[in-house]
């Protein structure tokens, strides 16, 4: 080294903090637990709803607080008739939550609650359309009410994607149907920057399957545009989000062939529902992408199954794409039987936390499981009970 000249070394390390564990909820050993939706909460734990499967083949409503460490705080099993389910969660101004399912008694009806801090009823609503419907996503809108969307039969023509909104106190303001001669079912719904919503779901080409359907509305649920995407199979959408661009990203399947089955769909529109770009996921298998969120940096983070394993097991299967949609990494989780993941959320921490279920890890009978990942989303090894 020359002599009077000093060493400078630079160190560029990103270090990440972020908490990683994987746990499993559910009481009872008869049944079966399965996760639907999660939301990180103002104190970092997370709320969780879904249902339960008894022994005797029941549905019951299921929801769960748990602390930032996985923790249970408290579970909720509840039912309004004689099978129950929850599908989507949302966080209240009040620390509360707002959840959507379906219930059933003589028909299947389209059910909403509000919820306080501790998982008790404050409210809770039936839809009051005459044919049988289900909620299957439910967001918070502006004015501090709630849009929902779903599906409702229609007599002698089959399934329409159905979306609803309600007032604070869970009365509906408005209620749409859209569809054309096949089954239509809406699965994710969110208010734009325009006020009005983005939707998304199947509709049914009559003899050709599935397409993905993208629905735009305005504020008082007018049709603005629909868009169809898909090959000539059954593809179907399961997630969307508006992007910082004004743009929508939507996630889902696409029927690949006979041998490859389904892969992950991403599918990225401009804010007229243009295709900007799209891009599959997956391997020999059966692979599927419920849910999709924009993550801080612009990026895309996925959740859903794989059955492309080498034993073709399937489970839980976590996508992250940057910008573009190219894929920046992949990770699977599970045991030796089935595991599924529903929604994600990019959490406080910069990290990742997805819900779904496991019927692995010395489970008799399914059980809710949450994984928290970190930045790189890697997780613990194995699940506490």
């Amino acid at each position: 080294m020359e002599q009077g000249k000093v060493l400078t070394l630079e160190f560029n390390v990103k270090f990440n903090f972020a908490l990683m564990w994987q746990n499993l909820y559910g009481e009872s050993e008869q049944n079966k637990y399965h996760g639907y939706s999660i939301q990180q909460t103002s104190d970092n734990g997370y709320i969780i709803v879904g249902e339960v499967y008894s022994a005797d083949e029941d549905l019951f409503f299921y929801a769960a607080k748990i602390d930032q460490n996985g923790t249970k705080q408290w579970d909720k099993v509840f039912r309004k008739g004689f099978s129950d389910k929850l599908r989507s969660v949302v966080l209240t101004d009040d620390g509360g939550y707002v959840v959507a399912g379906t219930t059933y008694n003589e028909e299947s009806k389209a059910y909403v609650a509000k919820l306080d801090t501790d998982g008790a009823i404050v409210w809770e609503m039936l839809s009051a359309e005459v044919q049988r419907n289900e909620a299957l996503s439910v967001q918070k809108t502006v004015d501090g009410g709630y849009i929902v969307a779903g599906y409702s039969y229609v007599p002698g023509k089959g399934k329409d994607a159905y979306v609803f909104k309600l007032n604070q106190t869970g009365n509906i303001q408005w209620q749409r149907k859209f569809g054309g001669n096949g089954d239509e079912e809406a699965y994710s719904v969110q208010q734009t920057n325009d006020k009005g919503y983005i939707v998304v779901g199947f509709t049914e080409i009559v003899d050709a399957g599935t397409d993905i359907y993208v629905l735009k509305i305005d504020e008082n649920g007018e049709l603005m545009w629909e868009k169809n995407f898909g090959g000539s199979e059954n593809d179907e959408a399961y997630s969307v989000q508006q992007t910082t661009d004004g743009g929508y990203i939507v996630c889902g399947r696409f029927y690949k062939s006979p041998e490859r089955s389904y892969d992950v769909y991403v599918l990225k529109l401009d804010e007229n529902g243009n295709k900007v770009w799209e891009e599959t996921f997956g391997g020999n298998g059966e692979d599927m992408a419920y849910s999709i969120q924009q993550t801080d940096d612009g990026g895309y983070i996925l959740s859903g199954y794989t059955e492309s394993s080498e034993d073709r097991s399937v489970d839980v299967y976590i996508l992250r794409l940057n910008n573009k949609g190219q894929l920046l990494w992949e990770k699977t989780f599970g045991g030796e039987n089935r595991e599924e993941a529903w929604e994600i959320r990019q959490t406080a921490d910069d990290g990742y936390v997805t819900v779904g279920w496991t019927g692995s890890f010395g489970c008799d009978g399914d059980k809710v499981y949450v994984i928290k990942m970190n930045t790189d989303g890697n997780s613990s090894t194995a699940p506490a009970r």
